[in-house]
């Protein structure tokens, strides 16, 4: 009879055979038993690999939930809201800022008539061309100076609504964005949700892009208004002054 392998150790010794002659003992080699007792096995894991996969498997894709898109899409409904009307009260101030505005030039030309008056004085028929009345020029060139500087000056209300609006744009631009991702990963694709989210996502849109170039032309407005004041002051200052 041939002899067993012992699965922990050598080869067993060969039972004697009662008919025969013993055999000599076979001896296979360290790496043939080896193989037999991990043949078709893979090694073990480690424990760490192990928890790595199973967290790798049970974690969510996204943090989104249904309830937590609901909430969001409500706040951006209210914060839009918010942002048109902003931007009626940011553009019902312009106009007043451009009445306003009208009103200032007007007197300023006013008082820059009164100055050119005062430095060329009309030719007279009877008494010939006057001279300019430096006196009454210097005065007035104080007056109109003083005028520019504090009702021409920038009008800081105005242009802190505009970088509040540019603030308030940038936010809803930023919540409508990650609204659609997260709709579009946990609504069904026929959910009416989803649908008024992705339209309400591309209104803001393009009402942010007409906010944008909104604010960029009043900001070129005010820029113009202040180069023209300091141009004209500046004017006022070394031009004027230097005839008289």
């Amino acid at each position: 009879m041939s002899g067993y392998r012992d699965l922990f150790g050598a080869p067993a010794a060969p039972m004697r055979d009662l008919f025969g002659e013993p055999k000599a003992p076979q001896t296979a080699p360290a790496s043939e038993n080896l193989a037999d007792l991990f043949a078709g096995q893979t090694p073990p894991a480690k424990p760490d690999e192990i928890k790595a996969d199973k967290a790798l498997s049970t974690a969510p894709k996204t943090i989104a939930s249904t309830e937590g898109v609901n909430l969001r899409y409500a706040e951006l409904i209210k914060a839009s809201e918010q942002l048109m009307h902003r931007v009626i009260d940011l553009t019902q101030s312009v106009k007043s800022r451009e009445n306003l505005l009208n009103t200032l030039f007007t007197e300023a030309k006013r008082q820059a008539d009164d100055l050119q008056a005062a430095i060329s004085p009309k030719r007279s028929l009877l008494f010939g061309k006057k001279a300019p009345d430096k006196a009454h020029a210097h005065a007035l060139i104080d007056q109109l100076q003083l005028f520019m500087r504090q009702e021409l000056k920038p009008d800081l209300f105005l242009q802190n609504d505009i970088d509040e609006l540019l603030r308030q744009t940038d936010y809803l631009d930023r919540l409508a964005d990650v609204l659609k991702k997260d709709a579009l990963l946990v609504l069904a694709a026929e959910d009416q949700l989803l649908s008024r989210i992705l339209t309400q996502a591309h209104i803001l849109s393009l009402q942010a892009a007409s906010t944008r170039q909104l604010t960029a032309q009043l900001d070129e407005q005010l820029l113009d208004i202040e180069n023209w004041r300091g141009h004209f002051l500046s004017l006022l200052v070394v031009d004027i002054q230097q005839k008289l």
